[in-house]
């Protein structure tokens, strides 16, 4: 979706005729059905102040992401980020049974740290696709 299409969405959505905008962003009506019709783009202090007015981030206002606020962005890369940590953990935990299951301590060790290993490399993996 382009600046065009989300702005008219946006105005639709909270329901802010374009003279509405207009005048909250102390412009000609002109201007938002410019913008509208994607034959012009705002400058960037009525970007700010759009961002403001929608609660949503400048990037998803001119950038063709899905993700409105920089909240958004932040919980996925959380839920990520939690993902992560369970693979190493579970492969430390692996390792280790593995180590522990032939009955040497130095084995469980290593089994341990190469699983652990394992987690990074997957992750590693993971973020270059």
């Amino acid at each position: 979706m382009n600046f065009a299409e989300r702005i008219e969405n946006l105005r639709m959505e909270k329901h802010i005729s374009q003279k509405k905008l207009a005048d909250i962003l102390e412009i000609s009506c002109e201007d938002i059905i410019r913008w509208e019709k994607g034959k012009s783009y705002p400058s960037t202090e009525d970007l700010i102040k759009i961002s403001d007015i929608f609660d949503v981030s400048i990037d998803y206002l001119i950038k063709e992401n899905e993700y409105r606020t920089y909240n958004d962005i932040k919980c996925e890369i959380d839920q990520e980020d939690e993902s992560d940590e369970m693979m190493m953990i579970g492969g430390f935990i692996l390792g280790t049974a593995a180590g522990l299951a032939t009955g040497n301590f130095m084995w469980a060790s290593i089994g341990g740290f190469a699983g652990l290993g394992l987690g990074f490399i997957i992750k590693a993996l993971h973020i270059s696709f």
